[in-house]
């Protein structure tokens, strides 16, 4: 390649840059042109144009016509959608976190004790087996021998249980203390605890986790999953406390 023609290529090459700086670089190289002892191509001195463009343009795309450059902001509009998408799930990780992750050893009785006061629990005579619906909130249950439920709940509406209704709990996080009465569960998006089951549970999940600290071997299981993954359980066969569940994209893990 003659030196003119690597001249016009180079400033092919520079033609995403702003014009100022391209004249400059141009004027810089063709000063070389100007010194009579030097007989040496400027391709030899200087290298390929694309390699001495991309050191100008600090390793940026070299221009490649129109079709290249609308392909190239498509490729930077995408990338920037990108990084909005990326932002919101860092964002919405952050508040599962938030609501779900464990604040205390939810098994450890003195733990529980030590994270809520006895006078902050709200509390209901209750007769009867127990309905919930649990929808995108983080839920810790416990069994108690008192004919009350007790529960303590922070980040939604107060909660006001009316026995023989659906116990509704959402977008919150929430600890319950349930008589021993058999309980039916719906759960959606959220992660629940239970903590020794004393009394039997039938739980249908839908992208949900659920978390079980045993009670011994005083507990037989059922696990139907579908899509899901599941810890093994140690399930007494003969145990008259069944926790069934039917798991849909979701997880069931020892707690």
């Amino acid at each position: 390649m003659n030196n003119e023609k690597y001249i016009a290529a180079l400033k092919q090459a520079l033609a995403g840059m702003d014009r100022a700086s391209r004249e400059e670089i141009l004027r810089e190289i063709r000063s070389h042109l100007e010194d009579a002892r030097d007989t040496e191509s400027l391709e030899a001195r200087f290298g390929p144009v694309a390699e001495l463009a991309k050191q100008y343009l600090d390793g940026e795309p070299l221009s490649q016509g129109l079709s290249a450059r609308l392909l190239n902001l498509g490729k930077a509009a995408l990338l920037g959608l990108g990084g909005v998408a990326l932002a919101l799930v860092l964002l919405v990780t952050g508040l599962i976190l938030f609501f779900s992750g464990d604040r205390f050893d939810y098994a450890d009785e003195t733990a529980l004790a030590a994270e809520i006061d006895a006078v902050e629990w709200m509390s209901r005579e209750w007769q009867g087996s127990i309905a919930l619906e649990i929808e995108q909130a983080h839920t810790v249950l416990y069994w108690h021998d008192v004919p009350e439920l007790h529960w303590r709940c922070k980040g939604r509406d107060i909660l006001d249980p009316i026995p023989g209704s659906l116990l509704k709990i959402r977008h919150g996080y929430c600890l319950l203390l349930l008589p021993r009465h058999s309980a039916t569960m719906k759960v959606s998006q959220s992660d629940v605890v239970l903590i020794r089951p004393r009394a039997s549970v039938e739980a249908s999940l839908d992208q949900a986790s659920l978390r079980i600290a045993p009670d011994g071997d005083r507990n037989r299981y059922d696990f139907k999953s579908i899509n899901s993954e599941s810890d093994h359980f140690p399930s007494n066969p003969d145990a008259m406390t069944v926790v069934s569940v039917e798991a849909r994209e979701s997880t069931i893990q020892v707690y």
